[in-house]
């Protein structure tokens, strides 16, 4: 698909394997919560509620009501889509900055 910005990205998938248009490719190998990458390291999400703990120490939070989430680090998403056209909206240093995706 092409983004809005004018590239394009591609996913041809063979079972776990994902290649992109770049020619990389992703494997993602899932045992539970402990999944294995095609680069060797792993990806662990431990969930109580809406807190998320990652293999690597960090904690996720997502508070949402509708379509705005707040997140653990405080900034805010807002995903307004109209079919395939999304506009992803984030705030930094109390600014608003719109981002239009195409899908």
């Amino acid at each position: 698909y092409q983004t809005v910005f004018g590239d394009t990205k591609l996913n041809l998938c063979s079972g776990n394997v994902y290649q992109n248009v770049f020619g990389d490719t992703k494997l993602n190998l899932c045992s539970g919560n402990v999944c294995q990458t095609v680069f060797g390291d792993t990806k662990l999400n431990l969930c109580s509620g809406n807190v998320c703990q990652t293999v690597f120490g960090d904690t996720k939070l997502n508070l949402c009501s509708g379509n705005v989430c707040q997140t653990v680090f405080g900034d805010t998403k807002l995903n307004l889509c109209s079919d395939n056209v999304c506009q992803t909206v984030f705030r930094i240093d109390r600014n608003w900055h719109y981002v239009a995706k195409v899908f």
